[in-house]
């Protein structure tokens, strides 16, 4: 989306920064002259991974308050460890700690507070920024060339809307772990929880949309993933391009498309081919304008999709909590499939799998997607990020990222 290419041309994944090579769509609109800005809730959209580059102005909601440049907070996972066996003496030392080392005191013990009540399963905000994201675009005075970048994250786990669209207790749960062994929690429950953030971002979603059409010629809305809710036995998004995860419609709303629905084939490389398209900039995309002309627009497309599979230390987790090597491997390699606009053959830790179910996957699909693989090269070299907090990286586990 942000590059045009695939995340294993940039090195772009298992949390691992972006190249400084690569040039991202925010950078060269900011070049051609457009006002860039964004609002991200999510942890891996943030200033130590680089996604930044190019944005004029870069908003996150709370969830990103560990990630910020020059963020100075108190290690409070690493103090909980250290003092789990302490009961209630624990507390004031916690407060001693915190007042006498080098921290931010105030913000640290708004943010050991939230942890707490997090852990006990209360919101600590409304929602996970979008309310925030609503009114800080209400009060945008948009100009001719502007750019923006909105990443919600109310449908992402855990499954936790405000109060008032809760139709279940609240429940938690390693997803990676329930796929590859047993659930702990109630499947029906999770499911429903699900539905339940999905109805809220449906809900404030409506409020951002009427806001970015009035401001905006074009505004597109689509998901990076779906999920997967037991389907097969899979749970959440952290291996594999199951139909449920990839087969997610992209919305074009604005003065520039005209109404109806188009059943093409797409990727969101075309999202980044089309944001180029429109801007009216040049540059290197994989994709395709989704407002090329008629004769093309009309041209049965193959797109090839990929999932980079499970991260080392995801992987090694799961092996420290006590599953054997044999059964978490085959869910560690890399994942991909070809769709077109009658089939989706896809790879998948028992083997080739065709969709619609009912029919077989297709004999050359194997070798097709092997072909298509080894046409994409590889990054060179794999950017790392720089060292994260203990509670940034907590960030990342809430959301079953490590």
């Amino acid at each position: 989306m942000f590059t045009g290419k695939y995340p294993r041309e940039v090195g772009a994944f298992d949390n691992k920064r972006l190249g400084e090579s690569e040039e991202t769509l925010p950078e060269k609109l900011s070049e051609a002259g457009f006002t860039t800005r964004a609002f991200s809730a999510n942890p891996n959209i943030s200033w130590p991974f680089g996604w930044d580059r190019g944005f004029d102005s870069f908003k996150g909601s709370w969830r990103l308050d560990p990630f910020q440049p020059g963020q100075n907070i108190f290690d409070w996972r690493s103090f909980i460890r250290r003092t789990g066996s302490r009961g209630l003496s624990k507390y004031p030392l916690a407060l001693y700690e915190c007042v006498t080392s080098d921290v931010d005191t105030i913000a640290s013990l708004k943010f050991g507070l939230r942890l707490k009540l997090e852990d006990l399963g209360y919101r600590t905000h409304d929602d996970d920024g979008a309310k925030d994201a609503v009114s800080w675009i209400r009060e945008m005075d948009v100009g001719e060339d502007e750019f923006l970048f909105v990443n919600l994250m109310e449908a992402h786990e855990p499954y936790l809307p405000p109060e008032g669209y809760r139709t279940v207790e609240y429940q938690s749960g390693d997803f990676f772990e329930a796929t590859v062994g047993e659930p702990s929690f109630e499947p029906e429950n999770v499911t429903s929880a699900y539905e339940d953030s999905v109805r809220y971002l449906s809900d404030v979603y409506k409020q951002m949309f009427d806001l970015l059409k009035s401001k905006y010629d074009l505004v597109v809305t689509v998901s990076d993933h779906g999920e997967m809710l037991g389907d097969d036995g899979v749970w959440g998004h952290v291996h594999g391009v199951y139909p449920p995860l990839t087969h997610i419609p992209m919305v074009l709303s604005g003065k520039m498309v005209d109404g109806g629905t188009d059943e093409r084939v797409t990727s969101l490389l075309d999202l980044h081919a089309t944001v180029l398209d429109v801007a009216g900039v040049d540059g290197f995309s994989r994709g395709e304008s989704l407002l090329r002309d008629e004769e093309k627009a009309n041209e049965e497309s193959t797109v090839f999709i990929e999932d980079s599979g499970t991260s080392d230390e995801r992987f090694q987790n799961l092996l420290d909590a006590g599953h054997r090597q044999s059964t978490l491997e085959p869910y560690r390699g890399s994942f991909e499939g070809i769709a077109s606009g009658d089939r989706f053959d896809y790879e998948t830790p028992h083997g080739i799998e065709g969709y619609p179910e009912d029919v077989a996957p297709d004999e050359s699909a194997s070798e097709e997607i092997s072909q298509r693989s080894d046409e994409i090269p590889s990054a060179k070299e794999k950017e790392t990020s720089e060292e994260l907090t203990e509670s940034a990286r907590q960030q990342l586990r809430e959301l079953g990222y490590i």
